[in-house]
């Protein structure tokens, strides 16, 4: 399998927690529906050989970005994690792997624990407002 097919796959399977019911607050996306679409987008374009499709596809897989954020939204943030680790090894393996802004999986880990941090904060600090 070679990486696009590999990104291909990553992102069937990341489309498969995002449904109707997702709660989408915290991404750039109105409802589940509408993220499944961009996802099928993403494929469609992958599958027809573009390429420009990948800095997206990464700017979605980055800390605090779309994937992250439904991932915590809607409790799958083990998977989304090793979805993500799969994305940097695949995507290491093209020519946009060598894109200085690729950020690996330690600032995945760094993102998610910033959020979760954030959480806490606002849930200990809402008695006080």
């Amino acid at each position: 399998m070679n990486s696009s097919e590999k990104i291909i796959e990553i992102l069937e399977k990341t489309k498969e927690f995002v449904t109707d019911e997702s709660d989408t607050a915290w991404t750039f996306y109105e409802t589940g529906a509408d993220f499944r679409t961009e996802i099928n987008t993403w494929i469609k374009q992958m599958k027809e050989g573009d390429t420009s499709v990948l800095s997206e596809i990464n700017l979605a897989f980055l800390p605090t970005s779309s994937f992250q954020d439904h991932s915590l939204q809607n409790n799958w943030t083990e998977e989304y994690l090793q979805l993500a680790t799969e994305f940097d090894c695949a995507i290491a393996k093209t020519n946009a792997g060598n894109n200085p802004q690729q950020s690996g999986n330690i600032w995945r880990i760094i993102g998610l624990l910033l959020i979760i941090i954030v959480i806490l904060l606002l849930a200990w600090l809402g008695p006080f407002r």
